[in-house]
């Protein structure tokens, strides 16, 4: 049956291995700007319409452009490859951002991270369908396609559900920080997968 071979597809040992990978950047990047908004806005008390703003006006010109160019890079260096320096980039974002907590009180800090950080969501689509096209087998992949985005999206829903408790205990920056730090460690992960030939191609 369909559903038979979507579970089979999905649970194949290379289909997880990346699907982790995935999966991950995408929780720790929904717990990141959840908190990091949550904490501009109400701890920084800036108007949500400024907020909006960079989100949806700056940000929707840079995510523009950084399609075009993702597109254009992804073909060229492979989207396996990109897709680890994305996370790179992703990780060392987050480290030197919530690394640099006392710089946010500087509008023009904080609102060029919350410009900048558009860039991520654009250019790991890009990198990461993709992939996970490839990783759909024959005659389910539709089926198998829509399971990952959904998956995907259960992910974003984790990671609001998760910043919103977690908001109770610690600080938006501790947190973002161990999101950076989660994201250094597999990385870390990965490349020992890579020498020792546990996970193919990455």
């Amino acid at each position: 049956s369909v559903f038979k071979k979507v579970y089979h597809g999905i649970t194949a040992r290379k289909s997880l291995q990346y699907f982790v990978l995935i999966a991950w950047i995408y929780f720790c990047s929904s717990v990141f700007i959840r908190s990091y908004t949550y904490h501009l806005i109400n701890v920084m008390t800036w108007p949500d319409k400024s907020v909006s703003l960079l989100q949806g006006g700056w940000g929707s010109i840079v995510t523009f452009f950084a399609i075009i160019i993702a597109g254009s890079k992804s073909d060229k260096m492979g989207h396996k490859a990109m897709l680890i320096k994305i996370m790179w980039g992703v990780c060392i974002f987050l480290i030197v951002v919530n690394g640099t907590y006392a710089l946010w009180y500087y509008q023009y800090y904080a609102g060029t991270a919350l410009v900048l950080w558009n860039l991520a969501d654009p250019l790991l689509s890009v990198c990461i369908f993709p992939i996970l096209m490839g990783l759909c087998l024959k005659k389910v992949e539709g089926s198998q396609f829509t399971t990952y985005l959904a998956l995907i999206n259960l992910c974003d829903v984790a990671g609001s559900y998760i910043t919103g408790w977690s908001l109770t205990i610690i600080t938006a920056p501790t947190l973002g920080l161990i999101c950076g730090m989660s994201l250094l460690l597999m990385l870390f992960t990965v490349k020992f997968w890579k020498n020792y030939a546990i996970i193919p191609d990455v």
